[in-house]
């Protein structure tokens, strides 16, 4: 096989890699269902309160407020989520959430409970 040849076979093989990962770039819906899956909260329309059942085990739900709304940055290929919520039950418990999206799924970069 020529230079030629492998070149473009090189470069076709990383076009449709690259066009396959920005298709498949996650949404803030897809966020809301991660959040669901991985943490038990459930979240609103734009994600500015999370709900999730108290873990003292009450009848009440833990409800999560946003202090800033959520930084929802996407990038070319990934998707960046910032966000920082306090607890209505306990004033200044606060709770930042990161998280990097890829390829479809959300990975967390950090999480402070």
């Amino acid at each position: 096989m020529s230079f030629k040849w492998t070149f473009l076979f090189l470069f076709a093989t990383g076009f449709m890699l690259a066009a396959v990962t920005i298709l498949n770039k996650p949404t803030q819906d897809e966020y809301a269902e991660w959040l669901r899956k991985e943490y038990s909260l459930s979240c609103n329309e734009d994600c500015s309160i999370l709900t999730g059942e108290s873990s003292d085990g009450t009848s009440l739900p833990y409800i999560l407020v946003a202090t800033e709304p959520l930084a929802f940055s996407e990038g070319i290929f990934t998707v960046e989520v910032n966000g920082r919520y306090e607890s209505i039950k306990e004033s200044g418990d606060i709770h930042h959430i990161q998280a990097v999206g890829f390829n479809g799924r959300f990975y967390p970069t950090h999480l402070n409970e």
